[in-house]
């Protein structure tokens, strides 16, 4: 598998093949943004989106959108959304891509956010749970 960093001007090509992907993630939490705030925030260059490749296929496998969350104690790199299938496949190399892209940024860590399910796909990368968020509607 290809982990790719999208470059702005992929972004508005690709986007038809890569929202599906992400909405998979993004419909999680309607009542917050859609992928179109996504799209925005990718355009404005608050997220970075990454397309997951098969290379034998070419095909857009995976999908994720990226930010730097700061911190008075340093930066994370905010894993936001993740969206595609087969993660079996190419979630080794997608964790190691975050990771170096993390420590390029000279971020301290590595945040991410989903289901409870998700403690399972990255407890062996390293991973471990810091917090349960809750929530009530107003």
């Amino acid at each position: 598998m290809i982990i790719k960093a999208l470059l702005q001007e992929q972004i508005e090509p690709l986007w038809h093949l890569v929202e599906p992907l992400l909405g998979m993630a993004v419909d999680i939490t309607p009542d917050k943004l859609s992928t179109d705030d996504v799209l925005r925030g990718a355009k404005a260059g608050y997220y970075g989106l990454w397309v997951i490749i098969d290379e034998k296929n070419k095909d857009i496998v995976a999908a994720a959108a990226t930010r730097i969350g700061e911190y008075p104690k340093g930066n994370a790199l905010c894993v936001d959304f993740v969206g595609g299938k087969r993660m079996r496949e190419w979630l080794p190399d997608f964790a190691e891509a975050m990771k170096a892209h993390a420590e390029h940024n000279e971020c301290k860590w590595l945040e991410g956010y989903g289901r409870r399910a998700w403690e399972r796909w990255l407890k062996p990368h390293g991973w471990k749970p810091k917090m349960t968020i809750y929530e009530m509607e107003l």
